[in-house]
């Protein structure tokens, strides 16, 4: 039978992007036909409002959990939520990051994206996501790739963050980690233990830390989007492919996970696994719920459904 109305949550990197960072014509089209039908789609990601705005741009409709749940526009535009990290504990954590000579990081708000060391922000992204990049042969072409992300993220270099953060107006919704993987491993374990009631600290990847205000998250931004909305979060469906979407999974209805996740709790928490988001496992999914979504009841036998063919 026809689908029930849904509100639907896709996270981007990993899952509605393909390795180009691009959305397939195929996800496209799926997704303008259920806003059409009345659906709410909602990208749920950790990038911020203006990345996320960009590469979704040729989707009208869209409302935005953005910076991890610390940032929530509807499908007019207009701000719902905004969640801050306070600037003493920004400041501590900045000097926190500092000693650590093989990581580099920015701070983000809606808008704005802001380092104080582009040049090792550029290297480090390289070296993290260099592996990534199967379909570059060359690393002049991956090297392109790097660039043409920067350049999408519009990052702004200051001479020092904290210095900026004192004399600025700035909200604060995200600070963005990465780097070489043991540094980060240790970064990530020094920020939980003294941080752990002021800050939320996940990750999309095992190169990253992901910094947001204390009970921010994108399962926390779910909840208060269907008070919102007043609509049953039992009806709700969220795509993802990391551990950032792990809260998100445990608040949906019904959580799919992606093939290519490398994340082995996002797999346990999920209910379904799709095609990987090279193979447009967001739209086999919402092909299936746009035809008859009687299959998700399935899930409620524990046995997981994992799709393996388009």
């Amino acid at each position: 039978m026809p689908a029930s109305k849904k509100l639907i949550l896709i996270d981007l990197d990993g899952t509605l992007l393909n390795s180009r960072s691009e959305i397939s014509s195929r996800n496209k089209e799926i997704i303008e036909k259920l806003i059409s039908l009345n659906h709410y789609v909602i990208i749920a990601t950790g990038r911020n409002y203006s990345e996320a705005r960009q590469l979704t741009s040729k989707i009208d409709n869209l409302g935005y959990i953005t910076s991890n749940g610390s940032y929530i526009i509807d499908k007019n535009s207009n701000v719902i939520l905004s969640e801050e990290i306070k600037l003493s504990s920004a400041k501590k954590v900045l000097k926190l990051l500092a000693k650590y000579k093989k990581i580099a990081y920015y701070i983000s708000s809606g808008e704005e994206i802001i380092t104080d060391n582009k040049f090792n922000l550029y290297k480090n992204f390289f070296f993290a996501t260099r592996h990534k990049l199967k379909y570059r042969k060359r690393l002049l072409a991956s090297l392109f790739k790097i660039i043409s992300k920067f350049k999408l993220m519009d990052i702004k270099g200051v001479n020092s963050l904290i210095a900026y953060l004192n004399k600025n107006e700035f909200c604060l919704h995200k600070i963005f980690v990465l780097g070489d993987k043991k540094q980060i491993e240790i970064a990530s374990h020094e920020l939980q233990n003294k941080f752990l009631r002021e800050l939320n600290i996940s990750s999309s990847g095992e190169n990253n830390i992901e910094i947001n205000a204390a009970g921010v998250s994108k399962g926390k931004a779910l909840e208060y989007l269907c008070q919102e909305l007043d609509f049953p979060i039992t009806e709700t469906i969220a795509f993802g492919d990391g551990e950032n979407d792990l809260e998100l999974f445990e608040k949906a209805g019904t959580a799919v996970v992606m093939a290519n996740s490398s994340s082995e709790l996002l797999k346990a928490a999920s209910d379904l696994e799709t095609l990987s988001n090279d193979e447009d496992g967001v739209a086999v999914i919402l092909n299936h719920i746009l035809s008859d979504d009687s299959f998700l009841i399935k899930k409620k036998n524990d046995n997981k459904i994992k799709f393996k063919s388009i």
